[in-house]
């Protein structure tokens, strides 16, 4: 189990006494996974706002993600695509209903490991489920992509022939394929895939070539699905200018969708 980093507990001192709080960042990070991080305070105390500013790649100027209250709980999500280098690199500010601001670590950044994805993607194929695919025919061939960090690039051939018709859609690769009529009575697809982390994996496929019992899966594209060359989404994080005081007197967004230096 991850130890998390209690041991952060900032103590900051202000005329009206002591403000506690702490997040729940652990000590290893997987940078393939959207990290959440949970901002917890001492009974009795309470946040008008909160932010957790971080460096992305472990340096360059300040990032940050706003903190929102559900519930009760004051929480936040770091995008995986904001996670790279060896360290995420970070800190946190709270400003109190009192209008105070307190800042943990007090000076300088808390570092926390990043755990790089290792692991190489694999296929699964969806359809046809029988691996038979019919002479003479348009047909949609759907692969299942099983990987942690997401796919960068990848390249698909038909017979040794480059096809330039696939696309992604969350964890499924899918292209057209029209076997010709002839003799041929086997085809092959051979994949490559390379994830975030430069994981690469290339597998080829053997398909058998002949008649097909109707229906047959149809390629016809359903309205509801998006005519571009289907891509995952994910919320981007929306960087802001990190602007705070000696003694965290100010957290002042920017206009400009590029992190600037602390002022």
């Amino acid at each position: 189990m991850k130890k998390y980093s209690l041991a952060l507990l900032a103590l900051c001192v202000a005329t009206t006494g002591l403000f506690a709080f702490d997040v729940s960042v652990p000590n290893e990070v997987p940078a393939y996974k959207d990290l959440e991080v949970i901002l917890m305070m001492e009974e009795g105390t309470a946040a008008a706002q909160a932010r957790f500013y971080f460096l992305k790649d472990g340096n360059g100027e300040p990032l940050y993600a706003e903190f929102t209250q559900t519930n009760g709980v004051w929480s936040t999500v770091v995008p995986s695509s904001y996670l790279r280098g060896e360290e995420l690199v970070y800190y946190t500010q709270v400003q109190t209903t009192k209008g105070k601001f307190f800042r943990s670590p007090a000076t300088g950044f808390a570092k926390a490991r990043l755990l790089p994805d290792t692991t190489p993607p694999s296929l699964k194929l969806m359809s046809p489920e029988t691996s038979l695919l019919a002479k003479g025919k348009e047909q949609l061939v759907v692969f299942q992509i099983v990987d942690e960090s997401g796919i960068a690039d990848f390249e698909i051939a038909y017979n040794e022939t480059p096809l330039e018709d696939g696309a992604i859609y969350k964890d499924m690769l899918a292209f057209l394929v029209t076997p010709p009529r002839n003799k041929d009575t086997k085809a092959t697809v051979d994949i490559t895939l390379v994830d975030n982390f430069n994981n690469k994996h290339r597998e080829q496929f053997v398909f058998q070539v002949g008649k097909v019992r109707e229906p047959f899966f149809s390629a016809t594209a359903d309205a509801s699905m998006p005519s571009t060359p289907w891509r995952w989404a994910r919320r981007p994080i929306r960087p802001f200018r990190a602007r705070f005081s000696p003694t965290c007197s100010t957290m002042s967004p920017s206009t400009s969708p590029s992190a600037g230096k602390p002022g």
